[in-house]
């Protein structure tokens, strides 16, 4: 049974478009944002990771959009396991407005491989598999 994990976003006037809403990209930066925090809660951090040769990497994303986000606002992404393998994680991701969340902003999955120093599938460390989804 995954975890969840609730990440709280300002919008920034660096986040939106010429029209005043989120630029479309700026959620898989909010969803990366959400998925570093969860691991420092859980005592990794990603450089350490790299330090120990484990690198991440994105191997695919799904982005829904459902209804636009503005300058100001805040948000929450909440972040869960949707599926887990030795070397993948997909995550599902809901962005939503902090003080009304049942409107659902963006929705999303998102594949993160874990990668050795010559670029080739490794397993995924243990630490984080457990923390996220509370299987030991």
């Amino acid at each position: 049974m995954s975890k969840e994990f609730i990440f709280p976003i300002r919008v920034y006037y660096e986040d939106t478009d010429a029209e005043g809403v989120v630029y479309h990209a700026n959620y898989l930066n909010f969803m990366e944002r959400a998925r570093s925090e969860w691991c420092r809660t859980l005592g990794v951090q990603l450089s350490d990771l790299a330090e120990e040769g484990i690198l991440t990497a994105v191997r695919a994303a799904h982005l829904e959009y459902l209804r636009p986000a503005q300058l100001d606002d805040l948000l929450e992404v909440v972040t869960s396991v949707e599926e887990v393998s030795r070397v993948k994680i997909t995550f599902k991701h809901v962005v939503r407005f902090a003080d009304t969340p049942d409107e659902i902003i963006c929705k999303g999955l998102v594949t993160v491989v874990s990668l050795d120093r010559k670029m080739r599938p490794c397993r995924m460390l243990p630490k984080i598999v457990e923390g996220m989804t509370g299987d030991n």
